[in-house]
């Protein structure tokens, strides 16, 4: 079960791009993202 395919294209994103933590920052969808992952 590969996770990136539960995962939204969002949460791929932080696998590659690492600014993306730091927008978390300054998105406040960010985090909801990662509640949905969960």
């Amino acid at each position: 079960m590969p996770m990136k395919l539960q995962l939204p294209p969002g949460a791929k994103l932080e696998l590659a791009l690492p600014w993306v933590p730091k927008l978390e920052l300054a998105l406040p969808w960010v985090p909801k993202l990662e509640l949905g992952n969960q």
